[in-house]
């Protein structure tokens, strides 16, 4: 049986500076990294959007006819709950807001709201352009999007 993980990966970073390289404006020096723990993960997930909180990991799969979230047990990554999207939708980001979550879609300029206990879907939404990351701040939503047409002045 094929078995992947998620590693949680601890990064030292030093200080940005300035690279001679034309198509380079800046880089980070790595100093190393120390794998402090690793998770098993279900192999044909292919994770776009990642939420720890209160015990349960929640994540959102990408592919088209794939798309899902869900409730993991992270210790042992067996899914504990699943919403499956319809099969026109990739998924991608992923946040949670209050007692919703909150996921995006790749080129469908659609998002889900979901009620984070049962999965229910509460309510849809739209953006222009491709949604790829989402999280928040205390006070709102910070979506990733990719414009898709550029207008004209």
């Amino acid at each position: 049986m094929l078995r992947s993980s998620i590693f949680l990966v601890l990064i030292s970073c030093a200080a940005v500076s300035p690279i001679t390289a034309a198509d380079s404006r800046f880089s980070v020096r790595i100093d190393g990294y120390k794998i402090v723990h690793v998770y098993p993960h279900d192999p044909e997930a292919f994770t776009q959007g990642l939420v720890y909180i209160d015990g349960h990991l929640y994540e959102s799969t990408g592919l088209y006819g794939k798309s899902s979230i869900r409730m993991v047990d992270l210790s042992t990554g067996q899914v504990l709950q699943r919403y499956n999207l319809p099969a026109e939708y990739f998924s991608e980001g992923l946040t949670t807001w209050g007692s919703n979550l909150v996921q995006l879609t790749w080129k469908s300029e659609t998002g889900f709201v979901y009620d984070r206990f049962s999965f229910a879907l509460r309510r849809t939404f739209h953006y222009k352009g491709e949604g790829w990351g989402l999280t928040h701040d205390e006070k709102a939503l910070i979506l990733i999007l990719l414009k898709t047409e550029m207008g004209t002045r």
